[in-house]
C-alpha cells in the first residue's frame, strides 16, 4: 500500500485469474452489487471479559488492553457490550493472553479455533439490507456468527473454524460470486 504496488488475489475454488487489488484511484466499480469477494483469517481465539460492571468497563478495558499491549499481543474485532468486552487474538498468542488476564484477576471466557470470514465490498454502507443479506446467508446454513463488525470496505463475521468453509460457500452463493 505504501508504495502503491498492486497485487492479485486468487480464488480458492477455481483457476480464474482473480481480483487485482490496487490503489483506490485505479479501482472502478467491479459489479453493480459492490461485493467483490470473501476473505478469511484463521487460527483465532475470541476472549470475552465478563461480567464487567458498566461503571467499571472503561477501567477494566484499559487495564486489559494495557497489559496485552505491553506483552505485544495485538487485538482486533473489539466489541464493547453493557457488561462485557470481547476481542480476538491470534491463536498462537491465546495462552499468553489468558495468563495475563488471569494475572489481572479478570473473569473471562475464551472461544478457540475461530476464523474471521469477511465479505469484501465497496460503497455498501448505504445499501439497505446488506448486513441482513450476510446474516441471513449464514443463518440459512445453520452457521452461528460469534461476532460481526463492519468497516467501509468489508463486513467480518467470526465463526468457529469448522464452520468457515460452509460460511465461505454461503457468502459466495448469497452474492453470486464465481466459484
Amino acid at each position: 500500500m505504501a508504495h502503491q504496488i498492486p497485487l492479485w488475489v486468487k480464488s480458492s475454488f477455481s483457476d480464474s485469474p482473480g481480483t487485482r487489488v490496487a490503489a483506490m484511484t485505479e479501482v472502478h466499480p467491479v459489479t453493480p452489487r459492490g461485493v467483490t469477494g470473501v476473505a478469511t483469517l484463521g487460527n483465532l481465539t475470541c476472549f470475552t471479559l465478563r461480567p464487567v460492571a458498566p461503571e467499571e468497563r472503561a477501567a477494566v478495558t484499559c487495564r486489559a488492553f494495557e497489559a496485552l499491549g505491553a506483552a505485544q499481543v495485538p487485538l482486533t474485532l473489539v466489541s464493547l457490550g453493557p457488561r462485557s468486552v470481547s476481542f480476538i487474538v491470534n491463536g498462537g498468542q491465546a495462552a499468553g493472553a489468558a495468563a495475563l488476564l488471569e494475572e489481572l484477576g479478570l473473569g473471562f471466557e475464551q472461544e478457540e479455533a475461530c476464523e474471521l470470514v469477511s465479505v469484501v465490498a465497496l460503497n455498501m454502507w448505504d445499501v439497505p439490507g446488506f448486513l441482513y443479506d450476510i446474516a441471513r446467508a449464514l443463518y440459512d446454513r445453520g452457521i452461528p456468527a460469534l461476532q460481526m463488525a463492519d468497516t467501509e470496505g468489508s463486513v467480518s463475521c467470526l465463526v468457529k473454524q469448522e464452520n468457515a468453509p460452509a460460511a465461505i460457500r454461503a457468502l459466495h452463493d448469497a452474492f453470486e460470486l464465481a466459484a
